[in-house]
């Protein structure tokens, strides 16, 4: 009787022992070996590495951190305003900002320098169209006031930095000043000391003189304008100036200067279709008037050396003066 008892007991244990293994086997996924297919490791150690319940969980968690992923933050902050551009033409902005209230001033920014030739050390009258700067020079006749001085024309490209062609020997006397005829393709000189009734046409190309024309008053500068087909003449002995037809007959004018310049060093002019504008010499500054006569502004710049003419291109000012043989500077307007 007690080892029927005792077998009894035993039974129990039997059949939790056939359930665990069933359990294995139910987890190896039916596999009655025991082993995953391809694997060869055990299936306990392949539920823990790499059972197919690992890469379940994987996609799980994969599909959870795409889902939960948060969408970009919107800026709702204001969005700047878009920079329109300026309507205004170069010369149009030149314009309205010399006719401003506010102070203003200009600072030469070099733009190109020239050496003197050997025989006219000097730079006088000069004229530039944006790429060629035509720049006289001179050596003085102190003997004869000027009558019979060297005098040379250099035509120089700004953009390969080389000279072009340097002139013969011209008699242009103190050669004050130079403008363009664009209408006749010609240069202009003006002679000035000793013979300030004269003006001479010369080839761009050659650098030649064409022709010499008296005119009816004495000047000191010349400025065309293509728009007007007229020139602007500062009248020889101050600040004066008047207008002229392209046959050189006074049509305008004579016009007073403001007298907060009395006494400056006249040098060169220019002009476009609204302003004329005068460089002057003792304390540096660009005096500007409209074709009326009325003076707009009188602005002070800041350039190297004696400024000694003045050209005005595309809105820019530039003015070239004597610092160690000639140079070119284009003027900034800056207001302060």
């Amino acid at each position: 009787m007690k080892g029927i008892a005792l077998k009894m007991t035993a039974l129990p244990w039997l059949s939790v022992a056939a359930s665990l293994t069933m359990l294995l086997l139910a987890s190896c996924g039916g596999n009655a070996g025991g082993v995953l297919p391809g694997t060869g490791t055990d299936c306990p150690a392949s539920v823990t590495d790499t059972g197919t319940g690992a890469e379940s969980r994987t996609e799980a968690v994969s599909r959870t951190d795409t889902g939960t992923v948060p969408a970009p933050e919107t800026d709702t902050s204001a969005a700047e305003p878009e920079t329109q551009p300026d309507p205004r033409t170069a010369e149009e902005i030149l314009w309205d900002s010399l006719a401003g209230d506010g102070f203003l001033r200009g600072r030469g920014q070099r733009v190109a320098g020239l050496a003197a030739p050997d025989d006219c050390p000097t730079p006088q009258g000069g004229w530039f169209d944006g790429r060629y700067w035509y720049q006289l020079f001179i050596g003085k006749d102190t003997e004869h006031n000027e009558r019979d001085n060297t005098v040379r024309l250099v035509r120089y490209d700004i953009q390969t930095g080389k000279t072009v062609r340097i002139s013969d020997l011209l008699p242009l006397n103190h050669a004050n000043d130079l403008t363009y005829n664009s209408r006749r393709g010609l240069l202009v000189a003006v002679h000035n000391n000793p013979n300030r009734k004269l003006v001479s046409f010369i080839d761009p190309e050659t650098l030649t003189v064409t022709e010499t024309v008296t005119l009816p008053c004495r000047i000191y500068s010349l400025a065309y304008s293509p728009e007007r087909d007229m020139y602007v003449a500062g009248i020889a002995g101050g600040q004066s100036f008047c207008l002229l037809d392209a046959a050189f007959r006074q049509v305008g004018g004579p016009f007073s200067p403001k007298p907060d310049t009395a006494g400056y060093i006249t040098q060169g002019c220019a002009c476009d279709a609204r302003y004329i504008y005068f460089v002057l010499y003792r304390q540096n500054v660009i005096t500007v008037y409209d074709w009326e006569g009325r003076h707009i502004r009188t602005l002070p710049i800041t350039v190297s050396g004696e400024p000694e003419n003045l050209s005005q291109v595309g809105g820019s000012l530039y003015v070239a003066s004597a610092a160690g043989g000639a140079q070119l500077t284009r003027i900034e307007l800056r207001n302060r």
